[in-house]
C-alpha cells in the first residue's frame, strides 16, 4: 500500500568539505531497512537561496535544494521489477564484482547479467551483449555502479507511469539533461557514493530530456534502438544512442531510479579523446540543438573541436 511521507527538506555539509547529504537520503535510507521505497516525490517551495559547501561541484543545484522547505513523498512496500536484461562492459572484473555484482538486484535469477570484458569499443560490448539479452528491458550499467535496494521499486513505478503516458519512449537514466534555447538543464537524483556527494534532486520526476548519463541507460529491446560502432573508444556512445531515439520520434527521460556512482575517478576531467568522441557525435547531430552532461553540444566543444564541427557545416550553426 502506498503512504504519503512529509519531510522538512534539508542538507548537512562538513565544514570546508564537499559532502553533502540530504533528509531526504537519510529518510530513504531509514525506509528501506523496513522494506519500504519512496517512489514519487513533490517539493515544497521555501524563500531562502542555498549556500553550497565550499568547492562543491554541482552548483546548479543551490538554487533549487535553497528554496525548498518540504518534500511530500509517496512510500511503497518493495516490489520486484520487471525482468530485465543488465549488460555491463569491464576490463576490471573487480571493481564489477565490488560494486554491481554487489547490488541485491543483481543477485537473483530473476533478472540476467550479461558481462563483455574487454570489448575493442563501448558501443561494440555494449551491442554485443544487447544481441544477448532476454528480456524486454535492457540496462546498460557501468561497473562500478551500486543498486540501492529500493532501486527495482522506483524503476517499476517509473515504467508503470510510462506505460500509461508513452509507452513507446526511447531511452531512461537516472541523469540526463535537455536544452532550452541556450539554456541547459539537468535532470534526476543519484549520488556520488564515494565521496557523499548528492547529484540532482528527486521531486519532478520522470522528464524529457535530450540525452542521458552513460552510467545507467535503460530501452526496449523492441524499439530497436543500437549503440554507432563507428564511435571507436569509450565516450558519447550514450549521446549517440539518445539522440538517435529522439531522431526517430521517440522521447528520453530522466526518472527517478537512484543509484550510486562509486567512481574511482572522481578528479578526472575531459580529455582529448572524450572531445574527439564527442565531436563526432555533434558533426551529425548539431543541425538539431540538443542538451548533453557537459554542456551543450558544440558550441562548449574548446579548440580545435569546436571549430572542426562548425566547419563541418560550413559555419551555418555558428550563430548559436
Amino acid at each position: 500500500m502506498e503512504e504519503l511521507l512529509n519531510i522538512p527538506f534539508g542538507f548537512s555539509r562538513g565544514a570546508g568539505s564537499t559532502r553533502l547529504v540530504t533528509t531526504y537520503d537519510e529518510a530513504a535510507a531509514g525506509l528501506a531497512a523496513h522494506g519500504r521505497a519512496i517512489v514519487r516525490v513533490r517539493a515544497e517551495a521555501g524563500a531562502q537561496p542555498a549556500t553550497l559547501p565550499a568547492g562543491y561541484p554541482f552548483g546548479w543545484m543551490a538554487t533549487a535544494l535553497g528554496r525548498t522547505s518540504s518534500l511530500a513523498c509517496v512510500t511503497s512496500p518493495f516490489v520486484e521489477a520487471r525482468p530485465i536484461s543488465f549488460v555491463v562492459i569491464t576490463h576490471r572484473p573487480e571493481v564489477l564484482e565490488r560494486h554491481l555484482a554487489a547490488s541485491p538486484v543483481i543477485g537473483g535469477a530473476r533478472h540476467q547479467l550479461i558481462t563483455v570484458a574487454n570489448p575493442r569499443s563501448a558501443a561494440a560490448g555494449l551491442n554485443a551483449g544487447l544481441a544477448q539479452a532476454a528480456h524486454a528491458v535492457v540496462a546498460f550499467v557501468h561497473h562500478d555502479v551500486y543498486l540501492p535496494p529500493w532501486w527495482e521499486s522506483q524503476l517499476e513505478t517509473a515504467l508503470r507511469d510510462l506505460d500509461r503516458r508513452d509507452p513507446e519512449w526511447g531511452v531512461l537514466g537516472p541523469a540526463g539533461a535537455r536544452l532550452e534555447g541556450t539554456q541547459l538543464h539537468y535532470a534526476g537524483s543519484l549520488l556520488d557514493g564515494t565521496a557523499s556527494r548528492r547529484w540532482g534532486f528527486p521531486w519532478g520526476l520522470p522528464v524529457e530530456v535530450d540525452t542521458l548519463d552513460e552510467l545507467t541507460l535503460i530501452v526496449r529491446r523492441e524499439a530497436g534502438l543500437r549503440f554507432d560502432e563507428t564511435l571507436a573508444g569509450f565516450h558519447a556512445y550514450g549521446t549517440q544512442l539518445a539522440l538517435a531515439a529522439r531522431a526517430r520520434g521517440l522521447r528520453n527521460y530522466a526518472i527517478l531510479a537512484e543509484c550510486e556512482h562509486r567512481s574511482e575517478s572522481s578528479g578526472w576531467s575531459p580529455d582529448a579523446a572524450y572531445f574527439a568522441a564527442h565531436a563526432q557525435v555533434a558533426k551529425r547531430w548539431s543541425r538539431r540543438p540538443y542538451g548533453a552532461m557537459f554542456g551543450a553540444i558544440p558550441w562548449v566543444l574548446p579548440a580545435p573541436w569546436r571549430e572542426a564541427v562548425v566547419t563541418h557545416y560550413g559555419g551555418a550553426a555558428g550563430s548559436h
